[in-house]
């Protein structure tokens, strides 16, 4: 942990700008398909932690922890129930 625990988003975006733009041309193609992204979940605006409350978001470098699953539980569902509400209306 040299650097600290937090990293800069705009690395994080940087580094991960093929993959999202692979998956948002997945999804282009394909009506109907959508993506769902954790990185707003886990990081702010300037810096992706390492730490949230006090407990890990990451137990390696490309791994969320179990303790980070759990704070993306709560917007994956949210965002499963907006799909849902848009099918039903």
């Amino acid at each position: 942990c040299t650097g600290g625990l937090s990293e800069r988003r705009a690395d994080q975006e940087r580094y991960r700008a093929p993959v999202v733009q692979a998956i948002n041309t997945l999804v282009a193609a394909h009506p109907g398909m959508l993506a769902w992204d954790p990185l707003p979940v886990l990081c702010n605006e300037a810096e992706c932690p390492a730490l949230r409350a006090g407990r890990p978001l990451f137990f390696d470098a490309d791994h969320v922890s179990p303790s980070g699953n759990l704070v993306l539980l709560v917007e994956f569902k949210a965002a499963l129930r907006a799909v849902a509400a848009r099918q039903t209306h």
